[in-house]
């Protein structure tokens, strides 16, 4: 039971968890903003993370985040090891670092960051990361996130998905949702 890794673990307990479905329209992440999604997503919720998908977690997932406070963990739920706290005000390598150190600590394994640049997330000054990974099994999977750092608290969206077919499958759409942000101060 020991090889069974945490990353494993917690895409079984992701499967016995609830999900509704979400039809397409806009969705309001916590009070702080406000994504559209074209089609319909299933959905569920675990702390300040909620996790949309079509095709099961283990295949594809966005998480979208209502908001990562001071001294909270960028997942919510079990980790292999000590994940870092968020702190607030961090620099855009800080920010790297804290996701890199975050998939570390869920079991991801040779994390590999393919670009991190400033992006807008609605009307926020925010960042964007690609990046690579693979899961203790040998999965290649593949991330993006999108997220800024507002009022003391880490918003994101972030979409990872095996690298092979299903990444590409919906990283369309996932774009279109990365560009429908609105925060509560875009008027």
């Amino acid at each position: 039971m020991k090889k069974f890794s945490i990353l494993g673990l917690m895409l079984i307990l992701s499967a016995c968890t609830v999900y509704k479905l979400v039809p397409a329209g806009n969705v309001e992440v916590g009070d702080a903003y406000v994504i559209s999604v074209d089609s319909s997503w299933s959905k569920s919720e675990f702390g300040h993370m909620q996790t949309y998908t079509k095709d099961g977690p283990a295949l594809g997932a966005i998480n979208v985040s209502t908001g990562v406070n001071e001294k909270e963990n960028l997942f919510s739920g079990q980790h292999a090891s000590e994940p870092p706290p968020y702190k607030k005000d961090l620099s855009l390598i800080e920010l790297q670092q804290f996701i890199h150190d975050s998939f570390v600590a869920i079991g991801a394994e040779r994390i590999e960051f393919t670009e991190i640049r400033p992006e807008g997330f609605g009307k926020w000054h925010g960042i964007r990361a690609e990046f690579d990974y693979y899961t203790k099994s040998g999965l290649h999977k593949r991330g993006i996130i999108n997220g800024a750092q507002h009022d003391g608290k880490f918003y994101y969206i972030m979409y990872h998905a095996p690298a092979l077919h299903f990444f590409d499958k919906y990283k369309p759409d996932v774009e279109k949702i990365f560009q429908s942000v609105r925060t509560e101060t875009d008027a």
